[in-house]
């Protein structure tokens, strides 16, 4: 579907010092010059329908009003070499809406006219940035290709309200094999006024595509969550469902080029696309990987830039709630039976290391062999674990330990000297320090629990490439996944190391976007 958007009123002024009645380009020993400025008429279009490959790589599927709405454009003019040969054009306002939904092999398209200016050659091609950023956004810096295609603009372009979603070229081979950066101009596209650049049936056509990439998540028909029965507190069977919450995306990149990158060496049979203008691969930033938390998981889409590195994946992280008879329940496993937190601080409080420890009853009597003493109590002990203020209390984030609740009164040992009862004050940080030794234990803190998968691309092939849509459908969940003691902690997603039961299958498909579907059966 087409709309011809001719946006005029603002180049007013730039009529007025643009063109001479002299031809717009003429002939010399070198070749096309240009003799003043120019007019192109220009069209947009995202996404071309393809064919099908499993994630699973699939068909277009339309993008969101918000995501296409498109307030300023900025346009470099480039020569044959890749060197800018005119001085960078912006145009601003509610320039190409409204969009319509699109249908059959194009998203939306839209047809401004835009003004070459300072020319020092006829250009050969042309770069489009949409919805731009600072330092794009009304630059008159007279980039080459190469320096937009540099890390020196890989840049946070994830910029994700209405109107502002960064676009650029679509990049992709042709048919020798060398890559197709910017949009092809001939001299016969360049006009001496908008009058002739309206009418000129024949635009500069430059596909275009978003930078960030789209992630959702549904759960499949039958996934509400897994139905476990367990002994909890060695007692009768107990029914144990985990019940998805949410989720969020792990091993995020911070940046992303501005113009996608590629290498015409790659072998991947599916990754060019020359009829629909696409390609569905691209080589991404290197740089720090962003991580949530369990508090960071909501059921909305969500937006990230590409990541297709080798071993550091992006993941999708499922947050669920460990629950019984509908409501959450902590739960602890250790030596491989499972407790409540009371019932296993019954059985920590009865572990010989705890009962060596005491507190007095009666601390005001006068003689201290009056005084008596008893052996901490399940109602004296608490959990510690890792916290962001606090990271290094066990090896692992999602382990706790035993220890000594703060407002415990003074701890003793006893001793018997020469048949005297003698009982030496420790410190609750040297109490703690031994019932570290005792217990390290799974934790799921109010049935907080996560599992997680590679976001694959194609095949086992993970990634995560500009404009592609990835849905993952979840299948099916199988274990208790990963205890989760503290909601805000920053979560590096892994599995307990004697976890072998914990699964999650999911489907994804990957689509205008282009949609990468896959399903996950979570474990």
């Amino acid at each position: 579907m087409k709309i011809k958007g001719l946006l005029l009123g603002m180049f007013a002024c730039a009529a007025l010092v643009s063109c001479t009645n002299d031809d717009i380009v003429e002939e010399s020993g070198n070749g096309q010059v240009l003799k003043g400025d120019g007019y192109i008429a220009v069209e947009f279009s995202m996404a071309g329908n393809g064919g099908g490959r499993a994630a699973t790589l699939g068909d277009f599927q339309d993008a969101e009003a918000a995501e296409v709405k498109v307030t300023s454009a900025t346009f470099f003019f480039l020569d044959a070499s890749g060197n800018s040969c005119a001085t960078p054009f912006t145009i601003e306002g509610d320039l190409l809406n409204p969009w319509e939904d699109g249908s059959g092999s194009i998203d939306e398209t839209s047809s401004p006219v835009i003004v070459m200016e300072n020319p020092t050659a006829t250009p050969a091609s042309i770069v489009a940035i949409l919805n731009p950023i600072t330092p794009i956004k009304n630059t008159t810096t007279m980039y080459s290709l190469s320096q937009l295609q540099a890390a020196d603009l890989a840049l946070d372009y994830r910029i994700l309200t209405e109107g502002n979603f960064v676009m650029s070229n679509s990049v992709y081979m042709d048919a020798n094999g060398a890559p197709v950066v910017g949009a092809p101009v001939s001299a016969s596209n360049i006009k001496k006024t908008e009058e002739e650049a309206k009418t000129d049936p024949n635009p500069v056509k430059i596909p275009v595509e978003k930078v960030v990439a789209k992630v959702d998540m549904v759960a499949g028909q039958n996934v509400k969550g897994n139905n476990e029965e367990q002994k909890i507190d060695g007692g009768d069977l107990t029914t144990i469902t985990a019940v998805i919450k949410g989720w969020w995306l792990d091993n995020t990149n911070l940046k992303s080029y501005l113009i996608k990158n590629i290498e015409t060496s790659w072998t991947y049979n599916w990754w060019n696309d020359l009829n629909n203008k696409r390609s569905y691969w691209a080589t991404s930033v290197e740089g720090t990987l962003e991580h949530g938390s369990y508090n960071d998981n909501t059921t909305a889409a969500k937006y990230c830039l590409e990541n297709t590195s080798e071993t550091a994946h992006t993941k999708m992280v499922v947050a669920a709630e460990l629950q019984i008879d509908g409501k959450p329940a902590s739960l602890i496993q250790w030596r491989k039976n499972l407790y409540t937190e009371d019932g296993f601080k019954t059985q920590i409080a009865n572990m010989a290391e705890v009962r060596n420890y005491y507190i007095c009853t009666n601390p005001d009597a006068a003689e201290a062999e009056d005084k008596e003493y008893v052996s901490l109590k399940k109602d004296n002990l608490d959990f510690a674990y890792n916290t962001t203020s606090n990271p290094d209390v066990t090896d692992k984030d999602w382990q706790a330990i035993v220890k000594v609740k703060a407002k415990t009164p003074q701890i003793y040992t006893i001793s018997v000297v020469s048949g005297e009862k003698i009982a030496t004050p420790v410190t609750q940080e040297t109490v703690n320090a031994s019932f570290k030794n005792i217990a390290t234990f799974k934790y799921w803190n109010e049935g907080r629990t996560y599992f997680y998968t590679d976001i694959e691309h194609n095949g086992n092939i993970c990634g995560i490439v500009r404009n592609h849509l990835y849905k993952l459908t979840i299948n099916s969940i199988t274990g208790f996944g990963t205890p989760v003691p503290d909601p805000d902690k920053e979560i590096i997603p892994e599995k307990p190391t004697d976890d072998e039961n914990s699964y999650i299958a999911a489907k994804v498909e990957i689509l205008s976007y282009k949609v990468v579907s896959q399903s996950v059966d979570l474990n």
